[in-house]
């Protein structure tokens, strides 16, 4: 149940106007509290060929880190534990490091989703829970942010 929770509130996050919409919330599954927020990402189309990456958005603060690798071209997935979907998360930083790659072995009910608005400008995320490496703690994400491109080159004239 908790899977069409979160992939409501992605999508839900992508409905409002851009200027109402909050942050990518990373929070303690344990109960304490909110860990970091993301306002913004670095993004842009991958690198590889062919079936290869078609997506990454990086957002950063502090010494945090969210890192999103999405494979299919679609607006909106599904995530799953361990990696078997069309994309993957990581969030990285001096607490830990969690990402639904690592799939416990009696996974619980969870999962998410990522959305993209139309012209790929605002992501939606929600994953819960993830867990670290040892499975020892987990977090909750979830909200939505903006994705900001490289500037395109002009080309300009040669004299």
């Amino acid at each position: 149940m908790k899977r069409f929770t979160i992939a409501g509130l992605a999508a839900l996050f992508l409905a409002l106007p851009a200027s109402s919409q909050a942050n990518v919330d990373v929070v303690d599954s344990g109960g304490g509290g909110t860990i970091v927020s993301f306002k913004t990402a670095k993004c842009k189309k991958g690198l590889r060929k062919g079936n290869g990456l078609k997506f990454i958005a990086t957002a950063k603060k502090g010494p945090w880190k969210l890192s999103v690798n999405v494979w299919t071209s679609a607006r909106d997935m599904s995530l799953t534990y361990g990696g078997d979907g069309p994309a993957d998360f990581t969030v990285s930083g001096p607490g830990g490091s969690w990402t639904n790659l690592n799939r416990p072995p009696d996974a619980p009910a969870g999962g998410g989703a990522i959305v993209f608005n139309p012209k790929r400008t605002r992501m939606g995320i929600g994953f819960q829970p993830a867990f670290d490496e040892t499975f020892s703690s987990a977090v909750d994400l979830a909200g939505g942010l903006k994705c900001t491109y490289p500037k395109k080159k002009k080309k300009g004239r040669r004299r």
